[in-house]
């Protein structure tokens, strides 16, 4: 059963305005772009700060839309006389609370994965042994926002039974939001980090919204988080007593805990999955030691949900990177770490020191951007992590970005071999001239420095010299 509502429901769950309609009138589907609309389907007219919805209304009625949703005025007389129109006080406030009122009619157990980083890495792994389940639902790449989590909840039919969805805030009260439209009977917290730091003034701020989450979960709720993270241990402290805490860690005690880690080859990790049950050994071919606690997390995450240890071992075995995301792959006889989704200074450090894991006959060459939303500390954050890439030994570091000065007058004061340039061009051209046999290059920044770009265009000349 895909979406069915009738126009009083609606009117119930957006607590809205009739302006014509019977309220008996069917809701087949709601949609908010006119380029996927479908006929019958509602169309709503979201507002955002490049675009307003109401300027597509009339599109969408040519398209078949079966009503619409808006929150500003519209000539009724401009529109054909069948249309049903309802009016809310804002068009995206509606859209949530239309998703909420679906996943309580549809009523599955509900999932959500929130965090300053690995969240969507540890939601994709899980999604490795969820795939096989006709009756879950899996909120795709990154749908973790205001319209991302509406449009996977209003996915729901009735054969579904477990939603898994990823959430994310870039601003206070965001968290909060998605969490009540979601529901989750399980959340999980991957950690609490310094990503985004900048849009809430301090770490208190980003920690104040990162338990936005817990305040809004239902009394008795199950949530999973990090034990390794104090961060979080704070939050759930004064924040999640009225929750069902349960936690995993690699180095502290916990009911979900990896042991026994050792490195594979050509990168990658295995480890003891300790967990209420017993012992099960778990293989992740996945580059960077910060894998292990997100494949620990969804390994947990997923013992939650009732699957078998050993199955959740063969999913994790199965799984690899997505696109950019510290995905690792040989370019004739050289080794490229595409790590360029997102980058804080806590996800960049982590990556540096996951180097000293890869096992290679050459040189590291790291090629490093800006981190962007990290406030009035960006200077020190970027010269942090230019005094740990001074720590690889024999390595080259590359600076891309204004910021990325920072990083590289903080390598060379390390005695490191460092250059900033003005154009990825001339990085390409650098690498390229430089890169021997056996070496291994790793690519990090924040995703608004476009650095895949980058990659691909050495991934392009590099095959070409192959």
């Amino acid at each position: 059963m895909a979406l069915t509502f009738s126009f009083a429901d609606l009117i119930e769950a957006t607590r809205g305005t009739p302006v014509r309609g019977e309220a008996s009138c069917r809701v087949q589907g709601i949609c908010t772009d006119t380029r996927k609309l479908k006929p019958g389907e509602w169309f709503v007219a979201l507002q955002g700060p490049n675009f307003d919805g109401h300027d597509f209304v009339l599109r969408a009625i040519e398209l078949g839309a079966g009503g619409i949703i808006i929150a500003r005025d519209l000539d009724p007389a401009t529109l054909p006389s069948e249309i049903p129109i309802l009016r809310v006080a804002d068009t995206l406030t509606a859209y949530g609370d239309v998703a909420h009122a679906w996943r309580r009619r549809v009523d599955p157990r509900v999932a959500c994965i929130a965090g300053s980083a690995g969240k969507t890495t540890a939601k994709e792994m899980a999604a490795c042994a969820l795939a096989a389940r006709s009756d879950a639902l899996v909120s795709p790449g990154n749908f973790n926002n205001l319209i991302g989590l509406p449009d996977t909840l209003l996915r729901l039919t009735d054969q579904h039974r477990l939603v898994l969805a990823e959430i994310a805030m870039n601003a206070p009260g965001e968290l909060g939001r998605l969490t009540v439209i979601a529901q989750p009977d399980l959340a999980v917290l991957t950690n609490v980090g310094n990503a985004h730091v900048g849009r809430l003034g301090a770490i208190d701020g980003l920690m104040e919204a990162k338990a936005e989450m817990l305040i809004a979960m239902k009394p008795g709720a199950r949530l999973l988080i990090n034990a390794d993270c104090p961060r979080s241990a704070a939050i759930v402290e004064r924040y999640g007593r009225h929750l069902d805490v349960v936690t995993f860690a690699t180095a502290c005690r916990a009911p979900y805990r990896a042991e026994s880690i050792e490195r594979l080859r050509p990168w990658g990790y295995a480890f003891d999955f300790l967990h209420p049950k017993g012992r099960e050994r778990i293989e992740a071919h996945v580059f960077g030691r910060h894998n292990v606690a997100n494949a620990l997390c969804a390994a947990a995450l997923l013992c939650e949900l009732g699957f078998d240890p050993g199955q959740i071992a063969r999913s994790l075995a199965a799984f690899r990177a997505a696109p950019l995301r510290s995905n690792a792959y040989r370019v004739g006889e050289i080794i490229l770490i595409e790590d360029c989704y997102n980058a804080s200074p806590a996800s960049t450090l982590s990556v540096l020191e996951s180097l000293e894991d890869l096992e290679i006959t050459g040189r590291f060459h790291v090629v490093l951007g800006d981190m962007l939303e990290l406030g009035k500390d960006e200077e020190p954050y970027h010269r942090q992590v230019g005094e740990a890439a001074a720590r690889l030994k024999g390595a080259r570091i590359y600076g891309l970005g204004a910021r990325a000065r920072w990083i590289i007058e903080a390598a060379r004061s390390a005695l490191a071999q460092a250059e900033w340039f003005d154009a990825p061009g001339q990085a390409v051209e650098a690498l390229v001239s430089a890169l021997c046999p056996g070496d291994a290059v790793l690519i990090k920044a924040s995703r608004l420095m476009e650095f895949e770009k980058l990659a691909g265009a050495l991934r392009q000349r590099l095959a070409s010299k192959a």
